[in-house]
């Protein structure tokens, strides 16, 4: 296994990981055909978007096995929500459901974690569905609850919470 920095080319892998992570994680959450319906030229087109701006306050890193992206993470400056103590923001963790439980992310979330430190960000925080079955990671990783809100998907109103993390 190996964990790297992002590059525009690998914009395709990490779609097809975002999807096929929504697509495990959301099964039980989410209709099916919410599901089927995400699109990955939509998510392909996002991450060559993300990947080719390298913006300075946000970073990309990537899970390989044999060569082959299973897995990715994606953090910086805040951007979801405004919450003036937090201002680092964790926007993504993504296993394939075959690579999960193999500590990858772990490496992944302290790439991104470090990554907001030395930009001078003392804290970060992250949203995640309340239902989400691998919500428990982010508290393992040492996330506090820090708050919750609703959110609007697939005609119905689900609830997030929001973890925080002092750095």
């Amino acid at each position: 296994m190996n964990i790297r920095k992002a590059i525009s080319l690998d914009a395709e892998a990490i779609a097809n990981v975002h999807v096929k992570g929504w697509q495990t994680a959301y099964q039980n959450i989410l209709s099916e055909k919410f599901l089927s319906n995400i699109s990955f030229e939509n998510r392909k087109k996002f991450w060559e978007q993300i990947l080719s701006n390298s913006a300075p306050n946000q970073q990309v890193w990537v899970a390989e096995h044999e060569g082959k992206i299973i897995g990715f993470a994606s953090g910086g400056k805040a951007i979801n929500l405004q919450l003036p103590e937090y201002e680092g923001e964790l926007y993504a963790i993504y296993i394939l459901e075959s690579e999960r439980g193999k500590g990858m992310g772990e490496e992944l979330f302290y790439k991104i974690k470090n990554f907001i430190k030395e930009k001078g960000m003392n804290n970060m925080f992250l949203i995640v569905l309340k239902e989400n079955p691998y919500r428990k990671f982010y508290e393992k990783m040492g996330g506090i609850k820090i708050g919750e809100q609703t959110v609007k998907m697939d005609g119905k109103e689900l609830e997030e919470y929001i973890y925080g993390w002092k750095l």
